[in-house]
């Protein structure tokens, strides 16, 4: 059986069609090779990832405990996606997080450039910043941009990207954001922020006040941990200023924020 869990249980719920997702992914789980996976893949198998890009065949992945990974149905030698957004052709490795919603992902690419309004004077920090997702499109318009991204699939990535794309004025920084924004001793002048559902947390919130940008991007997927961030920002001297809602997820409680801060 392809499901999902029943909420606050571990009951298995069949997933025969998903209305929000793209098509192919519902051909996926009617169609992907399960039989290849033995009855001890099975057993260990905690989630079941499927992403798909245009133009290029479904990446299919089964996960056990820890996230760690069984191995690719139809996939054995691993694979890199594709992708063109807000026009920039991104490498988007398999172990990377990627925005699933393109169109909405567009959406936040614009709103962040349009209220960063970054110059060719100004050093740009993307914070989170995965495989240059916010900070390849801001390289166009900036003087320099660091990408500060924890070490692994996506930060190397960052360089290929960039190539790929014609900038040649990214930084990529593999490490956590606490440690790449406080070991930063040049002069910033915006920063953006992605952050997982946790937030940025008081520690980087500290580095981002002492750096002191003159504007921010807040980018969030949680409305807790965003409050609780903008108030550490807000009590150190910024005022929000602008905010609006992407719907990413429709027909789910979950959303997408951006917010811009000036000091």
């Amino acid at each position: 059986m392809v499901g999902f869990r029943r909420a606050h249980s571990h009951d298995p719920v069949p997933a025969e069609h998903c209305y929000i997702s793209d098509e192919r992914i519902n051909s996926v789980i009617a169609d992907a090779p399960w039989s290849s996976l033995s009855n001890r893949d099975w057993a260990a198998a905690e989630e079941i990832d499927i992403r798909v890009a245009p133009g290029q065949p479904p990446l299919v992945r089964a996960f056990g405990p820890d996230g760690q990974l069984i191995r690719d149905p139809g996939n054995p030698s691993g694979k890199t996606l594709h992708y063109d957004i807000a026009g920039v052709s991104l490498e988007v490795p398999a172990d990377a997080f990627f925005q699933i919603n393109l169109a909405a992902a567009e959406l936040l690419i614009a709103n962040a450039i349009d209220w960063l309004a970054p110059s060719p004077r100004d050093h740009v920090i993307d914070a989170y910043g995965g495989v240059g997702t916010f900070g390849i499109a801001l390289a166009h318009l900036a003087g320099t941009v660091t990408i500060v991204e924890a070490a692994g699939a996506a930060i190397e990535a960052v360089p290929r990207n960039a190539a790929a794309n014609g900038v040649t004025n990214v930084r990529a920084v593999p490490a956590s954001v606490e440690r790449g924004l406080f070991q930063m001793r040049e002069n910033v002048d915006l920063l953006l922020v992605d952050p997982p559902r946790r937030g940025c947390g008081p520690e980087a919130g500290r580095e981002i006040l002492r750096l002191a940008p003159k504007r921010i991007v807040y980018v969030s997927c949680e409305p807790s941990t965003l409050a609780r961030d903008l108030r550490q920002l807000a009590e150190g001297g910024y005022r929000l200023t602008r905010s609006c809602v992407v719907d990413m997820f429709p027909q789910t409680y979950h959303l997408e924020s951006v917010s811009l801060l000036e000091r």
